[in-house]
């Protein structure tokens, strides 16, 4: 056999050799000069409230949204005027549904919108045009306490007038104070007995000691039985609120909330169990402080839980619809946790739920 001649090889060798060469520059070149692929679309798109809508305060609304094509989380804030005024939720699932009680920043009622930030891409949307937050109001009346430094410690009715303002329910507070006393050392100075009668109050809130012993029982009672025939002459219905023993008496929970609410019984009271509330809020946060310094009377937070039960109570209204707007709680105090605040309101719906 005889070989071909080297000259009839180079045709069909250059054309292959040319054709990897050109392929090899593509693949190069493309290489260089691609950029990498954007990250898909991951915006979410408001629904509600997008514009127009009137929420009043402490309603139980649904803000809702088209979810993006990326899952993951949003971050979804209040806006007035603009500016972001409140975080509704710092994280939670692109699901298409946020549960929220409605509540204005500070006492604006217009000029909100709604902002959804996708956490992973950042992409925004936010509501159309503005909507409403306007205060319904809910009239509970006059209320005076009647009561000792467990009523006056942090300023408990000034707290629940606080409250009921950001919550759209009208009511006056008024007290009458004094360390130590006991509703017979109230009924002993004359001037008090008049100023219930005359007070034109709705309510009178009683209030004295934790209680709980079989003969502090009876008196509490008696006292309140007692007091009902001049809190009725002034037009008003007698209510009772009930505290809590000092922390060297914890398993005396029970007994007291027991005599507080058999002497509202007694005469067709109102019944406030706060001290059932905290009970509840050391299940759901065993760390949340609600004594004050000395063992006995209450941290802000302790008479925040008082705060939530009186006013749920008046004025029928779910804990947990109440406002979340801590700015005006405890006057100059440390501010109370909005977190803690919340277990608070849910603790105290469980106790009432359950009555």
């Amino acid at each position: 056999m005889h070989a071909a001649p080297e000259s009839r090889l180079i045709p069909h060798v250059v054309p292959v050799l040319l054709l990897s060469l050109v392929l090899l520059t593509a693949s190069s070149s493309c290489g260089d000069d691609a950029s990498p692929a954007p990250d898909p679309d991951c915006a979410s798109t408001v629904r509600a409230p997008n514009g127009g809508e009137v929420w009043p305060v402490g309603s139980a609304d649904t803000i809702r949204w088209v979810p993006g094509p990326c899952g993951g989380a949003l971050r979804i804030e209040l806006l007035r005027a603009g500016e972001v005024c409140r975080i509704v939720a710092n994280e939670t699932p692109d699901d298409g549904a946020e549960p929220w009680i409605a509540s204005q920043c500070g006492s604006d009622s217009t000029g909100y919108r709604l902002r959804i930030t996708h956490l992973a891409s950042g992409e925004q949307d936010e509501s159309d045009a503005d909507f409403s937050l306007p205060v319904r109001v809910q009239d509970v009346g006059r209320v005076l306490f009647l009561g000792n430094s467990l009523t006056y410690t942090n300023d408990l009715p000034g707290m629940v007038e606080a409250l009921a303002l950001a919550s759209g329910i009208a009511i006056e507070t008024d007290e009458i104070t004094t360390g130590g006393y006991g509703l017979i050392d109230h009924w002993n100075i004359p001037a008090r007995r008049e100023a219930v009668r005359t007070g034109n109050y709705d309510v009178v809130i009683l209030q004295q000691g934790p209680s709980s012993l079989p003969e502090s029982r009876d008196l509490l009672r008696e006292w309140t039985v007692q007091w009902e025939p001049d809190i009725r002459a002034g037009g008003a219905r007698p209510g009772l609120y009930a505290v809590w023993p000092d922390d060297t008496r914890l398993f005396a929970f029970p007994a007291v909330s027991e005599s507080y609410r058999l002497a509202a019984e007694d005469v067709d009271g109102l019944f406030f169990p706060a001290g059932d509330g905290w009970l509840e809020t050391w299940k759901q946060r065993p760390d949340a402080a609600l004594y004050g310094p000395d063992g006995f009377h209450p941290s802000l937070a302790g008479s925040y839980v008082a705060a939530v039960t009186i006013l749920a109570v008046l004025a029928q209204r779910d804990a947990t619809t109440l406002s979340p707007d801590l700015a005006a709680i405890g006057g100059g105090a440390a501010p109370l946790d909005s977190t803690l605040a919340a277990t608070i309101r849910s603790a105290v719906q469980t106790v009432l739920a359950h009555r």
